[in-house]
């Protein structure tokens, strides 16, 4: 195999093995509770699902999901949205490490961790009370 062959490999085998780090990173927030994050948000601790979308202003991804987060926030009142470039302890304590990032919380626990972009129709399926 040539040279290039061999670096485009590396460089694709690096990239996927930081993404599997940066989910399963994420997903040790599973089952925890978010205290600081409840203060700020009461609807938190409530039993239905409840989202909190991290993003930053300089991720791509994070502004293409805004419009739909803005709506969904509109609709149900139960969608958050943290600027993590403004609070980046806020991210080193919950573990955080790429954007976009969503979390759906429910009676103060985190149920499931979404890193990166979502579509639509997986955000409202997140929403929907469990039966």
């Amino acid at each position: 195999m040539d040279p290039a062959g061999i670096i485009v490999i590396a460089v694709l085998v690096l990239f996927f093995g930081w993404m599997a780090y940066q989910r399963q990173a994420a997903g040790r927030a599973r089952g925890r509770t978010v205290e600081t994050l409840t203060e700020r948000f009461p609807k938190l601790a409530e039993p239905d699902p409840t989202l909190i979308f991290f993003h930053s202003p300089t991720c791509p991804p994070c502004r293409r999901m805004e419009p739909t987060i803005r709506e969904l926030a509109e609709e149900t009142g139960r969608v958050f949205s943290v600027d993590l470039s403004r609070e980046p302890a806020l991210a080193q304590s919950l573990g955080i490490h790429a954007t976009p990032t969503t979390f759906v919380v429910s009676g103060g626990r985190v149920q499931k961790v979404i890193v990166g972009a979502a579509k639509e129709r997986k955000l409202r399926r997140m929403l929907q009370p469990s039966t």
